[in-house]
């Protein structure tokens, strides 16, 4: 099985997260302090270097007054929408 954190299906994920902030007009210095994390951390993030698992996505969205539900239903209309493509 391919490693998850380098699929299609977890880049959308990444994208849809970086969207999100860049909508909320925060950098990534800004959404570290609101997390208690270094810029880095983020930065690893963006870069897919560092998986996100589901605890970190919902304080991802929380920190970014985005709706976690929200965030993660765009998600999967995007995976069904690049399968079905």
């Amino acid at each position: 099985m391919a490693n998850p954190v380098f699929t299609d299906d977890y880049e959308v994920l990444i994208d849809i997260l970086v969207e999100t902030r860049r909508g909320a007009s925060v950098s990534q210095r800004g959404l570290a302090a609101r997390l208690g994390k270094s810029q880095s951390h983020i930065n690893m993030i963006e870069q897919r270097q560092r998986r996100v698992e589901v605890r970190e996505f919902y304080l991802l969205c929380k920190a970014l007054n985005a709706d976690p539900v929200a965030v993660f239903q765009r998600f999967t209309s995007e995976i069904e929408i690049r399968r079905a493509a």
